[in-house]
């Protein structure tokens, strides 16, 4: 099983006294999830993770994570086999790309749930096809 490890997006290993007494005050935690992407909301300061099928506790979930505590604060069942997740700037919406359905979902972040699922083409020489990566575009008319 992967690990989700929130830490300061390094890992620092003191060789001297001198170093260990720079880095006290630091922490790290693990969070133990089998986690396909992660997007971090600047507005709620949540982290969301799309998690793998093959997690026990929270297979194809979306989870939302204290980055400080490394609490699960709530998670929703968003489909199979979520592979990418997105966060819109606002901090409202939160996608995620699943593979298994060949879909993303929209999840509302107040709401903590689902409310649109859209499914991805069929292209007739390839299949279906997945969403490797998701990028938001909001369109302003007149």
């Amino acid at each position: 099983m992967a690990g989700l490890l929130i830490t300061t997006l390094m890992t620092v290993v003191p060789t001297t006294p001198a170093q260990a007494a720079e880095l006290d005050g630091y922490s790290w935690m693990s969070v133990e999830l089998d986690v396909a992407a992660v997007a971090y909301d600047s507005i709620s300061g949540l982290l969301y993770a799309a998690v793998s099928g093959t997690d026990v506790s929270h297979g194809n979930d979306l989870v939302a994570i204290d980055p400080l505590t490394g609490v699960v604060e709530w998670s929703v069942a968003v489909g199979s086999d979520p592979t990418t997740v997105e966060v819109s700037d606002d901090g409202s919406t939160v996608y995620v790309g699943l593979d298994g359905a060949r879909s993303i979902a929209r999840v509302n972040s107040a709401s903590q749930s689902v409310v649109a699922t859209f499914p991805l083409p069929i292209d007739p020489s390839y299949g279906g096809l997945g969403a490797e990566d998701i990028a938001i575009c909001l369109l302003y008319t007149s």
